[in-house]
């Protein structure tokens, strides 16, 4: 009934075809095959890695299994798959099991110009209602539709700003595409055919009026590879005359060309004589509804976010001003000294010295006990000198309420004795 619904909503034509990519799931195959038996479907390859990562553990193949699922010609897929197979026997009988027609690149249909292997697309719109997933069903449908027809907006305007005959995002592709191209060296054949050169040597045949490449991703994707814009670069020929059509303005156009138009408020609406339906009985479920998507055991943490902090002292990103060493300087027995003349040595321990080189650690703001000092000391901070006799120092007001303090308790320890 869904895929009638798309189907009809999309006014498809039988005679065109169409790809749905799916996570393997039994019930969706089933219902595809028989409500929409022209359509074809792949497999997510993120989810078959993770049903493949939990039966083999080896590091040195993941690399290799996706190269084998991106790779877009037979060779190159056989080539892998040997590699593959040098390894791990088991690990090569499970891959070639799990219909690698469904999931291998060089295996999709050149008629659906989508060389994509995964489904992050949806993950995107996931991500993209995750907030307004756990709303009641008509705020959530109300919600959709204004997201909806703001998205509509905005592609229309991108449209009418858009000055090319192809999409921007084709555009920026071509542009990285013709990075690597230019590496590459042409030898014009006899035709239409034109042979490239990589740095390894190794020949690619590009087709220019075939718009095909032995690489096989010109056919899939429909955008011109590496080879084949070396190859137009060579004829100095324009890129964009050789891309499919899927990928002009024109056809970003019609996607986006429906609209959502703003509805008014329930009052206004007409009135109609149906039976109202009750909302369906809600069970709730222990716990804190989760809202994030259950990533695999071998992806990474979600991205969060990212910000830096800035030393107010040197002004420097990446620090603040408490773990700052823009001022400090390292002795030869690893010790750090600052420019305010405080010494950290590697216990942790801080010792300062005055002009003269006499130590002056023990004169820290709190540490009231020490009030005499030695005789022959100069005067620093409240401290008077006096060369005969032994001297105290100016006292701060912490040490002036610790001294309140006792002297309060030793009087009241008097009094209740009776001393």
């Amino acid at each position: 009934m869904v895929f009638e619904v798309v189907a009809e909503s999309l006014d498809w034509d039988d005679n065109m075809r169409i790809c749905f990519m799916s996570d393997r799931q039994k019930g969706i195959l089933a219902a595809l095959k028989s409500e929409w038996p022209t359509a074809k479907n792949r497999y997510c390859f993120r989810h078959v890695f993770a049903n493949y990562n939990n039966k083999f553990k080896s590091l040195d193949l993941r690399k290799k299994v996706w190269h084998a699922a991106k790779v877009g010609h037979v060779a190159g897929f056989n080539d892998v798959m040997k590699e593959i197979r040098e390894v791990s026997e088991k690990a090569h009988t499970w891959l070639m099991k799990s219909k690698p027609h469904e999931w291998a690149r060089h295996k999709f249909e050149e008629e659906i110009k989508s060389d994509h292997v995964t489904n992050n697309m949806s993950e995107c719109f996931n991500s993209w209602i995750k907030e307004d997933r756990d709303k009641p069903i008509l705020t959530l449908f109300e919600t959709l539709r204004r997201k909806v027809m703001v998205r509509l907006t905005d592609k229309w305007v991108e449209i009418e700003k858009l000055n090319d005959i192809i999409t921007s995002y084709t555009r920026s592709r071509l542009n990285e595409t013709d990075n690597e191209a230019r590496k590459l060296q042409v030898i014009h054949g006899r035709g239409e055919y034109h042979e490239t050169m990589d740095s390894r040597n190794k020949p690619w045949l590009v087709n220019i009026g075939e718009k095909t490449c032995d690489c096989g991703e010109w056919q899939i994707s429909g955008c011109p590879c590496k080879h084949a814009l070396a190859v137009l670069t060579y004829n100095r020929q324009h890129a964009h005359d050789f891309v499919h059509w899927y990928y002009s303005k024109e056809a970003f156009q019609a996607a986006y060309s429906g609209a959502i138009n703003p509805i008014p408020d329930a009052s206004r609406w007409p009135i109609v004589d149906n039976v109202p339906l009750d909302p369906p009985l809600r069970r709730t479920l222990v716990g804190r509804p989760k809202k994030n998507r259950r990533r695999e055991p071998d992806e990474g943490p979600a991205a969060g976010r990212i910000f830096s902090n800035k030393c107010k002292k040197c002004g420097t990103i990446g620090h603040n001003k408490r773990t700052c060493t823009a001022d400090e300087r390292k002795t030869a027995d690893g010790s750090v000294v600052r420019q305010d003349g405080v010494t950290a040595t590697r216990s942790g321990r801080k010792d300062s010295k005055d002009d003269e080189g006499s130590d002056t650690s023990s004169f820290h703001p709190r540490s009231w006990p020490h009030v005499l000092v030695r005789e022959g000391q100069r005067q620093r901070g409240g401290l008077t000198a006096n060369s005969d006799f032994t001297t105290t120092r100016g006292l701060d007001g912490d040490e002036w309420v610790s001294i309140f303090l006792i002297s309060k308790w030793v009087v009241g320890m008097a009094r209740a004795t009776g001393k």
